[in-house]
């Protein structure tokens, strides 16, 4: 079994080599490695040819800047592997990981997605340090995919992210023609692919390690237009996930009230840590969303 390991990158010369090293070092070594380099201007491009040219699994493509959702887009297309994962270019995923995930697919050959846990690295004493990691340990049950939201939809805790999960290739076509979100686009996307899955298991095993402090990066990096960027991206994100929810709520007859909830929630939360400036501004589009059903 081939796994695609996919990694958007953009000025990652602090962390890529870690990166990659940490996948180079799996105990399961069937895979390869897609690196989408997204138009990088600092020594990064030096460093993936370097990697490139001493191991033939190590794929990179290189485009001008158009963000990470296009990156992912197509990384998923340039994908080999009969599974997926993305792993970030400031994170690492830990030795045991393919193995753990080759070994449940052995045992659950209809499984679509495969949760793993997470490590938070340098994460501040006040934050959860279980932030991506549900409370519930229904490990190792295959559950269909409304069921594992259901389960995992906790106030404050994080599922929609990309790197948590390995993902069956073609469950990603969601991708291969989507709207190209700069930021957010895990909220857009990955409820959705939960959600449509038959069979979604989630293993006991910090995969990955997840650095909470780099800067740089476009989730923590600070100023006005980068904040009201963010901000207006997770509206884009919201709208886009709640018109493909409320079409899988109609197809399969299910009640989720309970996720409109919580999405309203993080929406909510959203705007009340915006500057008062960006409220201001943003105040109209906000509440437009808030106040539909």
């Amino acid at each position: 079994m081939l796994f695609s390991v996919i990694i958007p990158v953009y000025n990652s010369e602090r962390f890529i080599r870690k990166c990659i090293n940490s996948i180079l070092e799996q105990t399961y070594q069937e895979f390869e490695v897609i690196v989408i380099d997204d138009g990088s201007t600092d020594s990064t491009s030096k460093i993936l040819e370097s990697f490139s040219k001493k191991d033939a699994r190590i794929k990179v493509y290189n485009f001008n800047n158009s963000g990470v959702t296009k990156a992912r887009q197509r990384g998923v297309l340039l994908a080999k592997g009969d599974y997926i994962l993305f792993v970030d270019a400031d994170d690492t995923i830990n030795k045991e990981l393919l193995f753990n995930i080759w070994k449940t697919i052995e045992n659950f050959p209809n499984v679509e997605m495969v949760r793993f846990r997470a490590r938070m690295v340098n994460d501040k004493p006040e934050y959860d340090h279980e932030l991506y990691n549900t409370d519930n340990s229904n490990y190792n049950t295959l559950l269909d995919g409304i069921t594992a939201i259901k389960m995992w939809c906790f106030p404050n805790k994080r599922y929609e992210v990309f790197w948590l999960y390995a993902i069956k290739r073609s469950n990603l076509s969601i991708l291969h023609d989507c709207p190209n979100f700069k930021t957010s686009g895990d909220y857009a996307f990955v409820p959705i692919l939960i959600a449509k899955c038959k069979n979604i298991i989630m293993i006991n095993y910090v995969g990955y390690n997840y650095t909470c402090n780099n800067n740089h990066s476009l989730t923590h990096s600070m100023g006005y237009y980068r904040e009201k960027s963010r901000a207006t991206n997770f509206l884009y994100a919201y709208k886009y996930l709640m018109e493909n929810m409320h079409q899988i709520e109609q197809k399969y007859n299910e009640d989720f009230q309970f996720f409109y909830e919580d999405w309203k929630n993080r929406l909510l939360k959203k705007y009340n840590l915006l500057c008062e400036s960006l409220k201001d501004e943003l105040r109209h589009d906000f509440e437009q969303e808030l106040g539909k059903q």
